[in-house]
Order: C-alpha cells, then sequence, then structure tokens
C-alpha cells in the first residue's frame, strides 16, 4: 500500500545523505528538560493537595 502511494503521486526517496537526523535536537532537549522539570515540582505538590482533592474538591 506505502508502495503503491509513493508511485501514484511519484515521491522521490530520501538518500541517507540528504536526511536530517539531529536538526532541532537542541529544542527538543530543552522541552524535555522544562517537561521533566515539570513533572517533578507536579509531583512533589500532588502529595500536598490529597486532602484537597479527596474531600474539599466536589463542594465547588
Amino acid at each position: 500500500m506505502i508502495f503503491g502511494y509513493k508511485f501514484w503521486y511519484k515521491l522521490e526517496r530520501v538518500t541517507p545523505e540528504a536526511a536530517d537526523m539531529y536538526g532541532g535536537k537542541a529544542e527538543m532537549d530543552r522541552k524535555e528538560q522544562e517537561f521533566v522539570a515539570h513533572q517533578a515540582a507536579t509531583k512533589k505538590n500532588q502529595n500536598a493537595g490529597w486532602f484537597y482533592r479527596t474531600f474539599i474538591s466536589w463542594l465547588s
């Protein structure tokens, strides 16, 4: 099915020399560090708010 699609639309192959494997890696690493930091902060605060989430949040 993939080969039929490529044949029908006459798409060209991307050679390994032309492929960009590391472009944008710095940005992705930065986003991953932000995500990990956010997860750590959320998990730290998650234990403090269990009483509110369990017993009080349904009131509002």
